[in-house]
């Protein structure tokens, strides 16, 4: 049974004797001097066309989503996407397979340009002279105007620093038999195994000394319906959230 809950942030509570840490998600906010984004009116009627054609199915015909599958409209967009780079919108969409498609990115760039100009004039923006661009880089110099007062969504696409790709690079698969008899050390189901029963072998953390479990690191996550139950495998937490995300964050730091 799926799990509906509205999560504000995420914490991680160890053993004493581990090393205090703090984390914030990286963000990617448009920088003060960028000017706006601007499209034209032929841009989002093609957009218009576009996103009915490959995207409607999800995100249902006036962008309101439905459940885990965001909102692209109204209080929603406002939250999550006025104040960052343009370019930051176009990542998402583009994520997204299309409809009648298992890939994502299989739409043209002039197609993925065209749905972001729609999705900007059904949130009130007024179209232009000038066209918006379907390149990523040329879109992460322009922004979307942030409302005075607004907080800006945590969530965004990551560089990896090179001790996450360190972690990364000496990850091994998941193979059948990891899945049939996981390491004591991993939480790769969402009942840790097969048979569901919710319980660790480790026994570090016990009913005697429990008591003294602390706050190690927190971050920030979408406010939305999300999976709260974390999945780890050799120290990488992957996380199921609001709107649809699957965060990798390394499970000693809480960076994504």
């Amino acid at each position: 049974m799926r799990s509906a809950i509205i999560l504000g942030s995420m914490a991680i509570l160890l053993a004493p004797g581990q090393p205090l840490s703090h984390s914030q998600s990286p963000m990617n906010p448009a920088q003060p001097d960028q000017p706006p984004v601007t499209f034209t009116k032929k841009q989002a009627a093609a957009g218009r066309t576009a996103y009915r054609e490959s995207c409607a199915s999800c995100h249902l015909a006036k962008l309101e989503g439905e459940g885990v599958v965001p909102s692209l409209a109204g209080v929603s967009f406002d939250a999550s996407w006025r104040g960052k780079a343009a370019g930051t919108l176009l990542f998402h969409i583009r994520r997204m397979p299309p409809e009648g498609s298992e890939n994502a990115g299989t739409l043209s760039e002039e197609t993925y340009a065209n749905i972001l100009a729609y999705i900007l004039i059904s949130n009130g923006f007024e179209p232009g002279d000038a066209a918006i661009p379907s390149s990523m880089d040329a879109l992460n110099e322009v922004d979307i105007p942030k409302i005075p007062g607004m907080d800006v969504d945590p969530v965004v696409p990551v560089v990896k620093s090179e001790a996450q790709t360190a972690l990364l690079n000496v990850l091994p698969n998941l193979t059948l038999e990891r899945l049939q008899n996981p390491s004591p050390n991993d939480w790769i189901h969402w009942g840790r195994t097969y048979e569901g029963q919710s319980y660790s072998p480790l026994d570090k953390i016990n009913k005697e000394n429990v008591k003294n479990l602390r706050m190690v690191w927190r971050a920030p996550l979408k406010f939305g319906s999300s999976m709260p139950m974390p999945l780890v495998h050799q120290g990488v937490m992957y996380l199921h959230t609001y709107p649809d995300t699957v965060l990798a964050m390394d499970a000693t730091t809480g960076d994504v």
